[in-house]
Order: structure tokens, then sequence, then C-alpha cells
């Protein structure tokens, strides 16, 4: 016969919320607000890049190597960050 105190219990929900926010974070060595530092920091330079394209698209002697080499640079980030 089972014990009930031995069965398992259910997470409450804030807890499976709250696991849902940190999991991730915590699977790469961060607490959640440095996951989200880390995260903005590679979104902004993303967008900087995009904005570089775009105009490199209209005026194409603009930001001839600006673009690829920000790419460069945050390929090499986020590498180092998966070896870490």
């Amino acid at each position: 016969m089972r014990d009930h105190a031995e069965e398992a219990q259910p997470m409450p929900a804030g807890e499976r919320l709250a696991n849902l926010f940190t999991d991730h974070p915590h699977s790469v060595g961060e607490s959640y607000f440095q996951h989200l530092r880390s995260a903005l920091g590679f979104a902004g330079q993303f967008a900087l890049c995009a904005l570089q394209c775009g105009v490199h698209a209209v005026l194409p002697f603009c930001f001839t190597r600006s673009a690829s080499a920000r790419l460069q640079r945050l390929t090499a980030r986020i590498a180092r960050v998966h070896q870490e």
C-alpha cells in the first residue's frame, strides 16, 4: 500500500510560471536579469546590423564592410557564450 506522503505533489502554478522564466537562463549559467541584459545586447547589435544593411541596400557605398564585420563579432561572441 502506498503512503500518500510519498506521492509526488503537483508543482504550484506560481512555481511553474517562475520556472518558465528561469530554466533557460540557469541552463546557461545566468540569472534572469543577466540573461535579459545579454539577450537585449544581442538584439541591439542585430538591430544596428539590420539598419546598416538597409542603408547599404539603398546606398551601396555606405557600410560596405560594417554589417559583415558586426555579424562576425556577434557570431564569435555567441560561440564564446556556448563554449562556457
